[in-house]
């Protein structure tokens, strides 16, 4: 969560040995529990950067790759982590340019996108939506939020168009007799 507490940066090493090691990077949030940034770049060598959440590696083809471990990913939700109605409009910033993001709710991905919005159908009750976007260079950003949905809009209307199917079902046969009793009195008095 970028706080600075509890996090920790850590690399793992792939490889049958210490000369053919692969690297990647990662930073996990200890007291949540969950990885905050991950990076699907592999390299040989590790190089140190001396800017505070940069490190450096070295790609199998020779290129440098500049790792950023800070997460300026941030979720917007309606009313925060308070009570919204669904459909819930998901909304996030902090993405790099040209990330492509995934939408988790409860664990399960439900939504892919390029862009930094989606509306997501909830059923009631408390959730964990999470948004994990990669950028074009593989780096992988994660940040979720608790949100309670109250009862579907959707769920609401529907309960509305069977009031009305029923009232209008209800008055349909009286009023038609109506109607035509009016409409034989109007045409035995002409």
């Amino acid at each position: 969560n970028d706080d600075g507490v509890s996090e920790i940066a850590y690399v793992t090493a792939f490889g049958q040995s210490g000369t053919d090691k692969q690297y990647r990077l990662g930073v996990a949030d200890l007291g949540a529990g969950t990885v905050i940034a991950d990076f699907l770049v592999t390299g040989s060598d590790l190089v140190s950067h001396d800017a505070p959440g940069k490190f450096g590696l070295a790609g199998f083809s020779g290129d440098l790759f500049l790792l950023d471990v800070n997460n300026e990913l941030r979720i917007d939700v309606p009313g925060g982590a308070e009570t919204a109605s669904s459909p819930v409009t998901l909304e996030w910033d902090g993405a790099a340019p040209g990330a492509f993001s995934q939408v988790y709710v409860d664990g399960i991905e439900v939504a892919r996108t390029n862009g930094e919005a989606v509306e997501l159908n909830m059923r009631s009750g408390d959730h964990t939506v999470a948004v994990r976007s990669v950028d074009p260079s593989g780096r992988a950003v994660i940040s979720s939020v608790d949100v309670h949905v109250s009862k579907s809009q959707v769920a609401r209307n529907i309960l509305l168009a069977l009031a009305a199917l029923v009232a209008l079902a209800t008055f349909w046969t009286p009023g038609r007799r109506l109607f035509e009793r009016s409409r034989a009195r109007m045409a035995a008095s002409a």
